[in-house]
């Protein structure tokens, strides 16, 4: 049998092509499963890192919410200890009270407590308290239920409390002006400008029911009136309404020092 040379050669030239092309073809498809492979993997990893990114975050965030409460309590627990340790200093002169409603009404204040007669509350009962290192006055009880009572504060306009400077002893009348809003002192001699200071303690004067001796606030403003001889004071109250959670209602109208 003859062969003819040209005829293998191109046969085995048609052969190494075939071969050639399908390596090349074989190489190019495994590069690219082995692409769409690793985008697959990349996505998965991803998803996982941005699974493993939100669990943290949630953790940090409840991490978060345990600090601040953890925080809220330390406050709440040094306010009650200043609240305790002001009550124990004189228990036997205060029923403490927690307040349970506060009505901030612009016309008139009124705040709710949570003890009546049943606990020894009677009416016209002195309701003072304890806030940022000083005892003030709150105001009075106006109204006595079995086991709640109402306090007028010293804000409300229908509430009237002789008072005096505490530095000059010159007297004068502390009139409320509504909720959020300043106090004034009328009918004070003009003579008490002579040493009147701004930030001057104003203390009561013990000539009505309320006790003498008991924190007012402090002077901020002073002017003398135009058609008198008298003086006009605005005082800040010691005792903030809206921070306030207890009261301590004062037995016998005993005198409080500040």
């Amino acid at each position: 049998m003859i062969h003819d040379s040209s005829s293998i050669q191109k046969r085995r030239s048609d052969n190494f092509l075939f071969f050639t092309l399908n390596s090349y073809i074989q190489s190019r498809m495994h590069g690219v499963f082995s692409f769409i492979s690793n985008v697959f993997k990349t996505v998965n990893e991803y998803k996982n890192y941005k699974d493993k990114i939100e669990f943290y975050k949630k953790r940090i965030q409840q991490l978060e919410i345990v600090t601040q409460n953890i925080q809220s309590l330390r406050q709440e627990n040094v306010r009650l200890k200043e609240q305790l340790n002001f009550y124990s200093s004189s228990s036997s002169d205060f029923i403490s009270a927690e307040i349970i409603y506060l009505n901030y009404s612009n016309i008139s204040t009124l705040m709710a407590i949570n003890k009546g007669f049943n606990d020894g509350i009677e009416k016209d009962m002195i309701a003072v308290a304890y806030q940022d290192g000083f005892s003030g006055l709150v105001g009075k009880v106006v109204k006595v239920y079995s086991n709640t009572a109402k306090i007028l504060p010293l804000t409300n306009y229908e509430n009237f409390v002789s008072a005096r400077i505490q530095s000059s002893r010159f007297i004068g009348l502390i009139e409320g002006n509504g909720y959020g809003k300043k106090l004034e002192m009328n009918y004070v001699n003009r003579l008490a400008e002579k040493d009147l200071k701004i930030g001057d303690s104003i203390v009561t004067a013990g000539f009505s029911e309320y006790p003498v001796g008991i924190y007012i606030g402090k002077i901020t403003n002073f002017h003398i009136l135009d058609y008198n001889s008298l003086l006009k004071i605005e005082v800040e109250p010691a005792i903030v309404l809206d921070k306030l959670e207890y009261v301590f209602l004062v037995k016998n109208n005993k005198e409080i020092g500040e």
